[in-house]
């Protein structure tokens, strides 16, 4: 199992007023984000830079990537991974 964190975000909307000559943010109802630590079930991909992520629905599908390794050389990976957020599988 990996341990991850995820940022979460609350979908409240600031509201605006107007006050005089200035807007005015109704720091009540702005946006929250707020971090969790899931558990994710399956093997865990290995750390990777330069990869490229997209959320479709409720894969988040990862592609790519490079790292360094122990020899000091750079790796290219061209692998394809899709983690399903609903079910916390990989």
């Amino acid at each position: 199992m990996a341990a991850a964190s995820v940022a979460t975000f609350t979908d409240v909307t600031a509201q605006e007023s107007k006050h005089g000559s200035e807007d005015v943010i109704d720091w009540e109802n702005t946006p929250v984000l707020s971090w969790m630590h899931p558990v994710f079930t399956g093997r865990a991909i290995s750390a990777r830079g330069g990869h490229c992520s997209v959320l479709v629905g409720n894969l988040l599908i990862t592609f790519g990537g490079h790292y360094f390794g122990k020899d000091k050389f750079e790796y290219v990976r061209c692998t394809l991974y899709a983690f399903n957020r609903l079910s916390n599988l990989l």
